[in-house]
């Protein structure tokens, strides 16, 4: 196999594996876009003592905060989608024995925060919930068929022009 015919086949296949990102995507983008229709009813309802407030830094994903509460083992996860500037400084500003009333999701090991607030401010609240994940549910679903068709476009390019240099692929 000529160098030039290795890197054609290596492009092509680097493109295929980046296409098949963006249906992955396109996928969650879905997902996000119908948590953006949550309305109360499917919602639990908590109020809870702070314990502790822990901040979980991922360079890829960004900031996760999750608020260690005193009336469960379990503690409640703000989602790093939600942790806008006014999000997380309300987070912040949380102290020990602070009361929070919440609504959320209820997953196996926390609480998935959907709405929070204090006895005098809202931190986050359902509106800005679901605007949030329908703005990244919608630019996830423009997005991610466009970016699939120039992956895999590149991929088959490749593909096409090795199959021209050694009259077939295979």
């Amino acid at each position: 196999m000529k160098e030039d015919t290795k890197h054609q086949l290596l492009i092509s296949i680097l493109f295929f594996a980046f296409s098949l990102a963006f249906i992955f995507l396109f996928i969650i983008s879905i997902n996000d876009y119908n948590a953006s229709k949550t309305t109360y009813d499917d919602l639990m309802y908590g109020e809870f003592t702070v314990k502790s407030i822990r901040e979980v830094t991922d360079p890829d994903m960004g900031n996760m905060y999750y608020i260690d509460v005193v009336e469960d083992e379990r503690n409640i996860k703000v989602n790093n989608l939600l942790t806008n500037k006014k999000v997380i400084e309300g987070i912040l500003s949380l102290k020990s024995d602070d009361m929070i009333y919440c609504y959320f999701v209820n997953s196996s090991s926390y609480y998935e925060i959907v709405e929070l607030k204090t006895e005098n401010r809202t931190i986050l609240s359902l509106d800005d919930y679901n605007e949030i994940y329908n703005r990244q549910g919608t630019l996830g679903i423009v997005i991610s068929p466009i970016m699939f068709v120039i992956m895999f476009g590149i991929a088959v390019k490749a593909l096409w022009h090795m199959r021209k240099e050694r009259k077939t692929i295979w």
